[in-house]
């Protein structure tokens, strides 16, 4: 049996902008099978919190809006 993917979601969700694109990853999800999902509601922190890299997550949507939070992301 696959194993649900597991996707972090690093999205502002206290914007609209965030907002609508939380909707629309959720809508995906709901057409393509079920994901198993990490997102943080409000504003981003500046770096990647400490548990998310052991949780070895097979992709990430980010909404990155600072140098560090991308090398992190890359590393």
């Amino acid at each position: 049996m696959r194993s649900r993917p597991r996707v972090a979601l690093l999205i502002q969700s206290s914007l609209e902008y965030g907002r609508g694109v939380l909707r629309g990853i959720g809508a995906y999800m709901r057409r393509h099978g079920p994901w198993t999902v990490y997102h943080r509601s409000g504003v981003l922190a500046e770096s990647l919190p400490a548990h998310l890299r052991p949780w070895k997550p097979h992709g990430v949507i980010a909404q990155l809006e600072n140098a560090r939070l991308l090398r992190q992301c890359c590393a």
